[in-house]
Order: C-alpha cells, then sequence, then structure tokens
C-alpha cells in the first residue's frame, strides 16, 4: 500500500451571516407572542428604552393635518418594515442601521470594533461576543448556600474564609493553621476544624476535602447502605480507600484480598463502588474547571493519585 501527499486548491462560495444578521432574521420571524415577550425582555433589561403608545383614532381634522406633515425622515425611514417576501430590503435596511450606530459610537465615544490587519471584523472578537456565559464559579455557590445557614458569626466568617480558599475541583489546599492565621480576628486550629464539616455538609459531597482519601470517605458516608454516615473503619471500601489506592490503580486484587482478608470478588465489588465516586467534586458545580495536579479516575476507572493530592 502506498501513501502520499499533494496539494490541491479549491475554489468555493459560503454564505456567512454575520451575528447581527442572524439576530435580526430571528427576531423577524418571531411570532406575535414571542415578540412581545421579547419587547418585554428588552425593556426590563436596558431601562433607556420606551413603548411609543398607539395615538387615538384621528379626527377627520387631524388627518388632514397629518397629510400635510413632511415626509419622514432617513432615520425615521429605517424603522419602516415593509411587509415584502423574503424581508431583503429589511435586512438591508437593519445592517445599515447598526453599522451607522457603530460609526456614531466610534466618533463620540473612542470605541472601536476589533479588526483584522485586513479592515475586516475580527472573527475572534465575534466568537467571544457568542461564546456562552460559564456560569457561578464554586466558590460563588458555596457562598450563597453557606449564608442560608444559621450560625454564629464567627462560624460563618470562617466558613467564608474556607470556601474562598477551595479550589476550582473543591479542595482545601491551604493548611487549618494557615486559614486560622487568616481569620479576622486569628482563630485556633480548633476553631477552623470545626467549622470545616459544616461547610463540607453544604456541597456537593466531597467538596472541602483536604486529601484525595478524605474526598472519597466522605461520599462513601454520605452512602444510605452506611447507616446514615457512620462509616464502619472495618468496611472493605473504607480499608481499601485509607490503604490501597495505588493497588486499585494496578488492578493488584489478589495482592488487596490477601491483605485484607477477604475475598477478590468483595474487593472487586467494593473498587468498583470506589470507580464511581467522583474525585473532583467541585466541577459537579463548575464543571469546565480542571486542575492537571488534581486527583483523578483514570479511563479504566481506576484512581491516579497526583503529588497535589
Amino acid at each position: 500500500m502506498r501513501f502520499d501527499t499533494s496539494l490541491r486548491q479549491r475554489l468555493e462560495q459560503r454564505m456567512i451571516l454575520a451575528p447581527r444578521m442572524i439576530q435580526a432574521m430571528e427576531i423577524l420571524q418571531l411570532p406575535l407572542m414571542a415578540l412581545q415577550e421579547r419587547i418585554d425582555q428588552e425593556l426590563i433589561a436596558n431601562p433607556v428604552l420606551e413603548i411609543r403608545q398607539d395615538l387615538p383614532e384621528a379626527t377627520p381634522a387631524e388627518t388632514d393635518e397629518e397629510s400635510a406633515s413632511p415626509p419622514p425622515s432617513e432615520s425615521e425611514k429605517d424603522l419602516v418594515v415593509r411587509d415584502t417576501p423574503g424581508g431583503a430590503e429589511d435586512f438591508e435596511r437593519l445592517s445599515d442601521l447598526v453599522d451607522r450606530w457603530e460609526t456614531y459610537f466610534e466618533e463620540t465615544t473612542g470605541w472601536q470594533r476589533p479588526r483584522s490587519a485586513r479592515g475586516e471584523p475580527d472573527t475572534k472578537f465575534e466568537a467571544m461576543q457568542n461564546t456562552p456565559d460559564t456560569g457561578q464559579t464554586l466558590q460563588e455557590h458555596l457562598l450563597a448556600e453557606w449564608r442560608l445557614e444559621d450560625v454564629p458569626p464567627r462560624t460563618a466568617h470562617l466558613g467564608d474564609l474556607i470556601i474562598r480558599n477551595l479550589d476550582d475541583d473543591g479542595y482545601l489546599r491551604v493548611s487549618l493553621e494557615e486559614l486560622a492565621e487568616q481569620a479576622d480576628p486569628p482563630a485556633t486550629t480548633g476553631e477552623v476544624e470545626a467549622v470545616l464539616p459544616l461547610v463540607q455538609r453544604i456541597g456537593p459531597t466531597g467538596v472541602a476535602a483536604r486529601t484525595l482519601e478524605e474526598c472519597l470517605l466522605l461520599q462513601l458516608a454520605a452512602d444510605p447502605s452506611f447507616s446514615n454516615g457512620a462509616l464502619p473503619e472495618d468496611a472493605v471500601e473504607v480499608r481499601l480507600v485509607r490503604h490501597h489506592l495505588k493497588d486499585i490503580e494496578a488492578n493488584r486484587y489478589p495482592q488487596m484480598a490477601k491483605a485484607l482478608g477477604v475475598g477478590i470478588e468483595d474487593v472487586k465489588k467494593a473498587v468498583e463502588r470506589i470507580r464511581r465516586l467522583n474525585p473532583r467534586p467541585g466541577t459537579a458545580i463548575s464543571p469546565g474547571a480542571r486542575r492537571p495536579s488534581s486527583p483523578t479516575f483514570g479511563s479504566s476507572g481506576t484512581t491516579r493519585r497526583a503529588s497535589g493530592a
């Protein structure tokens, strides 16, 4: 079999619509109820906008006066929508209107739309404008939940401090001693340690853990089959998490069974249960966040523990 590479030129035509044109097309195609709802939303979002109320039916005398009024100006013509098939004129008129407003802002405020070296609109800028919002971060979500808790002011302050020091995966990478020093006034390590379980309770199970081991144990404790959080130390899952994470990664089932004194099938069931846990509980709130130094599960479901865990 022979493989080779070659260069070919191809000429093709494509029609690309700018985001503002797509928006204009969507608005023109909206049904009446949806259009009214869209108008109401825009009025709420932009207090400068106002609705021009329809005038009452004109009397014959008023009609004569209006007929003698001058024709609409160019700026008023831009806002007139003609009932023609396809709406091509409307699209062109809307596009010209947008361009004129952009030119006005450039002249009065100095703002300019980013453009490429050839003077064309910057595609990266337009892509950024159409990128959806990432939503709440983990810290923002937890702070909102924490402020709903009925706790003393000192406890609330220490809880805020813990949440603000969590990374995007949900781990507390700062020591309790450092957190105690950051408190105002400074707290004892025991005070911070007493507040930590309260913070762990409000977020996705496993959040605010200091190590991968603690994160997995918190999730096991939340399993209803373990009697409402009373996690038995002699459970196979607990012993595997505490002492055999590296063996789980390497699939050393015979060695784990021998060390724990149980059957291989019991070890397999426990490992499968551990693999269903989430080593990055914070990503349940901020799924776009990833930290390469954080513990992860491999493609086969086995646990990988990085140096930062």
